[in-house]
């Protein structure tokens, strides 16, 4: 009787670990989309860092500093309008 009673009591845990879980899930789902038009910008930041990483590192070898590469790339862009 009681090894049944320990199923049992494993069976409802196992429900809660997951009903919690999906719970979690629609949560973080929801701050996601509230939150996205402050993830949007840093996400495409990032992947702008990403993407020049190679060109800063060569330029840095050859003796151009980080912050002037990296002006120069914010520049870019205004230039052409």
């Amino acid at each position: 009787m009681a090894g049944l009673k320990r199923d049992v009591h494993a069976f409802y845990l196992r429900h809660i670990r997951i009903i919690l879980f999906i719970i979690a899930l629609i949560l973080s789902i929801n701050l996601l989309y509230t939150a996205r038009d402050f993830f949007f910008p840093v996400i495409i930041a990032f992947l702008i860092a990403i993407t020049f990483r190679p060109i800063v590192r060569r330029l840095s070898v050859r003796g151009i500093p980080a912050y002037v590469t990296a002006t120069g790339f914010a520049a870019i862009p205004t230039n052409f309008h």
